[in-house]
């Protein structure tokens, strides 16, 4: 074993494969058994392969393949300059998860089965894109190639989501397939838009089982079940289940969930029926995803824990045939109660909270500029820590900001956001790292001691990012969304902001509609005795944080465009001064919230307008007013550092998750 020395735990877990290297508890340099922990999606591949018959992946065999790796001198590494550079800006920050936190009883062994049933959701999601997935992964392993193994193991295989994947591109068996495997050879982009857009369908029934996530289209016979004729051809739909692989995968997946919601039965009634139900649907195959489980999934009120697993919506410039629901994700989460707790009271203050808003123009005589209408707020649940990933939504890969259900699709529905029937969930830990990745770099470059003290207290604090991006997200729903419908007098009809405005720069708007009305309404929480002082600046130490990373993304993404006009209006406020002797910009509270009436009042006279000029001019204004500050200056000087681009921790499970 000499050959395996001079590899220390940290620098192999930088490789953040499918195992880690706890420590080295005998000082020899090498991982054995004792050492490792092995990542729930591996354990689950293992599970999967005994089932048909295989042999497992050696995870010990794994280890050292990769430590060999790493003993070869920098020089005489085969290389892959894209690739490399892609996994390069991949630095993680490691969130551990430990099982034996949660006391025995019938919530732990929920959670443990749970945590298996999202892990064996990231194999069936790669089966589903891909049936030689099992193949493909032995290949890479047989490599030795730590940066091939890796960026498997990132992205589920060679295969690209993406012809513009750049990391992709510098493999040679990576392949692009636009129509993925859901529908025939033949189809293109433009055929799939048809079908879903235009086609006169015989049958909603039919309608739905053609686009639903878990069907595959066929070459059928005139008169067989589930058949229609499309350009003279006959085809027919059937379910991604019926490819044996992923029912075996499906049937194990639905076996977890079945034990989670057994072990809740007593405990928890409610959450164990959509457990039963959602085992029922995986094992049937195309009812699965329907919109009527994602509508349970909105009724049950769980405060203990919460689990998406199911088929998450999909995008055309993903590589994907259709905007509807395909990636498979798997996610548990544990719900934090008190932030609960104060989203509850928020929701409660919802008419009041309007009232206030209203009084801005009419205790001075004015009419508030858009039809007063009280705000509809979303459920909302909040998961201050993510317990395990799989599917798309892999902590090997990234974790979203949380979760929106059902999420509908632009074609299959009109119905605005604010009365769309829908839960909203939220990831605390994911939101820190995004502070923390970029926000806190800003301020170190930018601003003074004490403004950096507030961002670096707000990478730590979950509890901050949370307030911040829930009141940003329950706020979409305040004085109307870009998709709200109002009577324009320049048009003479009704229209929405994004007709009017474009799709851009109302969604721009949009989101600096909801930071600024969330910090709005912090007042009121503080005045109902829902927030104290000391909470309400630890938000808007999350403001700060969150107000910079989205500064340093730039106004070519939406968030970063509609924060620059907040920091072109509140700049006007004195919120962020900047001195020139020292060369740093600071952030005053104080008068954030002194004057954050007033700022609210400025913006929406002009997102309210229903004025494109208006909307344009204050647009051209911002970017203007930010390209010309220092801060641009600074941001640029540290996007060209190459801040770490992956804001999303590597989720690790400790505790003994027993058989799968």
């Amino acid at each position: 074993m000499a050959e395996l020395c001079n590899v220390s735990p940290k620098e192999f877990n930088d490789c953040y494969l499918p195992v880690q290297w706890l420590e080295d508890t005998n000082n020899d340099g090498v991982p054995n058994k004792e050492e490792l922990w092995v990542h729930p999606i591996l354990l689950a591949i293992n599970a999967y392969r005994q089932r048909l018959g295989k042999a497992p992946i050696d995870t010990v065999e794994l280890a050292q393949t990769a430590v060999r790796y790493l003993q070869i001198p920098e020089e005489k590494r085969v290389k892959h300059p894209l690739l490399t550079e892609d996994i390069a800006s991949r630095k993680r920050i490691i969130s551990e998860f430990d099982l034996n936190s949660i006391p025995e009883g019938p919530y732990k062994t929920a959670v443990t089965e749970l945590v298996k049933a999202t892990s064996l959701s990231d194999l069936y999601y790669n089966l589903e894109r891909n049936p030689d997935y099992l193949d493909l992964l032995d290949q890479v392993i047989a490599t030795g190639d730590v940066t091939k193994i890796r960026h498997f193991w990132q992205n589920g295989g060679p295969i690209c989501i993406s012809s513009e994947d750049k990391a992709c591109s510098s493999l040679p068996e990576a392949k692009f397939d636009p129509n993925g495997i859901w529908w025939p050879d033949e189809f293109t982009k433009k055929d799939a838009d048809f079908l879903q857009k235009k086609y006169k369908w015989e049958s909603e029934a039919l309608k739905r089982k053609v686009l639903t996530p878990q069907s595959c289209i066929v070459s059928a016979k005139k008169g067989e079940e589930d058949s229609f004729k499309y350009k003279g051809k006959w085809y027919k739909v059937v379910s991604i289940n019926s490819f044996p692989a992923v029912q075996t995968v499906a049937d194990m997946m639905g076996e977890h969930l079945e034990k989670a919601g057994a072990a809740l039965e007593t405990e928890d009634p409610d959450f164990s029926y959509f457990l039963s139900q959602k085992a029922a649907y995986i094992r049937k195959g195309p009812i699965f995803g329907d919109l009527d489980l994602d509508k349970l999934w909105v009724d049950t009120n769980n405060r203990a824990l919460a689990v998406f697993f199911g088929h998450a919506e999909s995008y055309a410039d993903r590589g994907l045939p259709l905007g509807m629901k395909s990636f498979m994700e798997g996610v548990v989460v544990y719900v934090d109660k008190s932030q609960q707790d104060i989203i509850d009271a928020g929701k409660s203050q919802v008419k009041q909270v309007d009232e206030i808003l209203w009084q801005l123009w009419e205790s001075k005589g004015e009419k508030f500029p858009a039809a007063k209408a009280h705000s509809v707020v979303p459920e909302v649940v909040v998961a201050s820590k993510v317990v395990s990933n799989g599917g798309d939504a892999n902590g090997a890969k990234y974790t979203p900001g949380g979760f929106v259900l059902p999420n509908y699709d632009n074609n299959e529905s009109d119905v605005p956001r604010e009365e769309q029937y829908h839960k909203t969930v939220f990831f605390g830990d994911v939101m820190a790292r995004r502070v923390e990745n970029q926000g806190l770099p800003v301020a170190k470059r930018a601003f003074d001691e004490e403004s950096i003290k507030k961002v670096e207290a707000a990478a730590k604090d979950v509890r901050s990012n949370l307030i911040f991006t829930q009141l940003h997200e329950m706020n979409h729903g305040r004085a109307g969304t870009d998709d709200s419908v109002h009577y324009m007098e320049s048009l003479k009809r009704n229209a929405s902001l994004k007709e009017l405005y474009g799709k851009d720069l109302s969604q721009s708007m949009e989101e600096a509609k909801a930071d600024l009305l969330g910090l709005f309404e912090l007042e009121t929480y503080v005045n109902n005795g829902h927030l104290t002082e000391k909470e309400m600046e630890e938000t808007y130490n999350g403001f700060l944080g969150n107000t910079l990373r989205d500064l340093y993304l730039g106004a070519g993404e939406e968030h970063g465009r509609g924060t620059t006009m907040e920091f072109y209006i509140a700049s006007k406020y004195g919120v962020f001064p900047y001195n020139a002797e020292t060369g740093k910009y600071s952030f005053d509270s104080a008068k954030l919230r002194e004057n954050i009436p007033s700022i609210v009042k400025d913006y929406l006279n002009v997102y309210l307008s229903f004025d494109k000029a208006k909307a344009e001019k204050l647009d051209e204004e911002a970017q203007n007013f930010f390209k010309s500050s220092p801060l641009s200056g600074f941001i640029k000087e540290l996007q060209k550092s190459g801040l770490p681009s992956d804001n999303y921790p590597y989720y690790i499970v400790k505790g003994d998750l027993g058989d799968f």
